[in-house]
């Protein structure tokens, strides 16, 4: 599976290989540029496979399903 997280302060988006490093990476993007919640653009976070948005890592790390469901 190949995903994309994407970071929408920084426009682009970065290769992840799973759901926990989509976590890790979103969370030291935070980190590193000292983002609070409220830094974020719609859409920063977003999980993509094959440009379809899938899952989303909200401020604190966790991965949520498309559906809404907590996936990690």
């Amino acid at each position: 599976m190949m995903l994309k997280l994407r970071a929408k302060m920084d426009r682009q988006d970065v290769a992840v290989r799973d759901w926990s490093d989509a976590s890790v990476v979103f969370r030291a993007w935070i980190e590193k540029n000292g983002y609070g919640a409220s830094n974020l653009a719609r859409g920063a976070g977003d999980i993509l496979d094959m440009g379809k948005k899938v899952a989303h890592v909200s401020f604190n790390g966790r991965v949520w399903a498309a559906n809404g469901k907590e996936i990690i």
